[in-house]
């Protein structure tokens, strides 16, 4: 079932640089889709029309079938939650707590109710220990469990992620791609992920878009999109490492496989097979 959808979305910084140029794009309830692209092709735009953040020059996005320009800021923010690239962007309260909170008594919920958004996301990022803490003191990925831990208390059925990785140190990183795989596949949240990082998208997406210059080059499964050359190209984007390394290794004729391998688990499983024939 469809979730959000883009159709002919352009938008236009004034005086006149055209961010976007008819875009139409479907969402499905509990994909996760990353929006990938060269920096300034526009995918931070995207993101922010697609929730309401920027109002489309032209186009229209719908949740759920509604056109959101027609629904108050509270109904689709409670909707359609956002995590901007900088936590120092979202984050204005003195200590963890307060920030969580901010949201859900906008939404004019009970004390007991806020009490249990709060309770539940802190438990859900594993934040108990620091609700008191003033931001300010925070570490970059503390920060950005607790920006997180704000929108997740609006209890929204869409997440959109700005380059969620791109301040993070490794092993940050991976925690934060298991934490968002769970959040799908637990909470049935809906993900759109912007990011430029090749490597991670085949570890979490199942679906792919790519966009160049303002335009949608192609969107679908990821086999399709990594294997069109084409698009890869438009999009000054390359193949994961893992991918083309076994790409290579296929045609020097060294290796043999049918399914390209995007993720390293894929690349793993030839390699054993190809170890285990010896």
């Amino acid at each position: 079932m469809e979730i959000l959808r883009a159709e002919e979305l352009s938008f236009v910084y004034p005086p006149e640089k055209e961010a976007l140029r008819n875009i139409n794009l479907v969402i499905s309830e509990g994909d996760i889709l990353v929006i990938t692209g060269a920096n300034g092709s526009g995918k931070t735009t995207l993101l922010k029309c697609l929730n309401g953040l920027l109002r489309p020059t032209s186009g229209r996005v719908y949740f759920k079938g509604q056109d959101i320009s027609k629904l108050r800021p509270q109904e689709i923010f409670s909707k359609v939650g956002f995590l901007f690239q900088n936590p120092d962007d979202q984050l204005f309260s003195a200590t963890v707590e307060q920030d969580i909170a901010f949201g859900p008594k906008n939404l004019n919920l009970s004390e007991e109710e806020i009490n249990r958004r709060i309770e539940e996301v802190l438990e859900l990022l594993e934040i108990k220990s620091i609700r008191s803490e003033p931001i300010h003191d925070l570490s970059q990925g503390l920060k950005q469990r607790v920006a997180l831990a704000g929108v997740l208390a609006m209890e929204p059925e869409v997440l959109l992620l700005d380059e969620p990785t791109a301040s993070l140190d490794p092993q940050t990183e991976e925690e934060m791609l298991l934490f968002l795989k769970r959040l799908n596949q637990e909470k049935n949240i809906t993900l759109v992920v912007a990011t430029h990082e090749m490597d991670i998208i085949p570890e979490f997406a199942k679906n792919l878009a790519i966009i160049s210059a303002g335009s949608l080059v192609r969107w679908g499964n990821l086999g399709e999109i990594f294997g069109c050359e084409e698009c890869l190209k438009k999009g000054r984007l390359r193949l994961p490492i893992v991918t083309r390394l076994l790409k290579s290794l296929k045609e020097e004729g060294i290796l043999s496989f049918d399914k390209l391998p995007l993720s390293f688990e894929a690349a793993r499983e030839i390699l054993k097979g190809v170890i285990s024939q010896r």
